[in-house]
């Protein structure tokens, strides 16, 4: 399972979603630095683990997405 860096709130907690659309809210001190909006992380031993490749895997698709919505306007 995959989990989405949808938003910070108030510098201490990571606001993540899973695949599933579920959130939780993590504190900001049990993620790794990596800490960026859209982000993907997952599970490893009870750690949240960044995850670059699955990260730009949907980072790409989304751009290709909104490529080809202007494109069909």
């Amino acid at each position: 399972m995959f989990y989405t860096l949808n938003r910070i709130e108030e510098e201490l907690f990571a606001v993540l979603t899973d695949d599933d659309g579920r959130k939780y809210d993590i504190p900001v001190s049990e993620m790794p630095k990596e800490l960026s909006i859209g982000n993907v992380y997952e599970v490893i031993d009870g750690a949240y683990i960044y995850n670059e490749k699955e990260t730009e895997k949907r980072r790409e698709a989304a751009k290709n997405r909104l490529n080809r919505f202007f494109q069909n306007r």
